[in-house]
């Protein structure tokens, strides 16, 4: 688990994908802007394999589980130093 998972920011991917936008994108934004070891959660119901990969290739630690509902999970992003 990613330490720290229980502050920072908390995202939905599915208000991010109803205004159009990614959430990618938008996690990364939020991880851009954030300090250094903070931690940014998106939930989303399925598993967003893309985001965590690519929240992983820029070096961000990333933790991914179930929640809720069957199908949701919340993924845990950590800004790298």
């Amino acid at each position: 688990m990613v330490a720290g998972a229980g502050s920072g920011a908390r995202l939905d991917a599915d208000e991010i994908l109803a205004r159009g936008a990614t959430p990618v994108g938008e996690l990364a934004a939020r991880l851009h802007a954030a300090a250094p070891g903070e931690v940014v959660a998106i939930t989303a119901p399925f598993y967003p394999a893309p985001l965590v990969d690519s929240m992983r290739d820029k070096g961000h630690d990333v933790h991914a589980r179930k929640v809720g509902d069957p199908d949701a999970m919340r993924s845990s992003s950590r800004r790298s130093p």
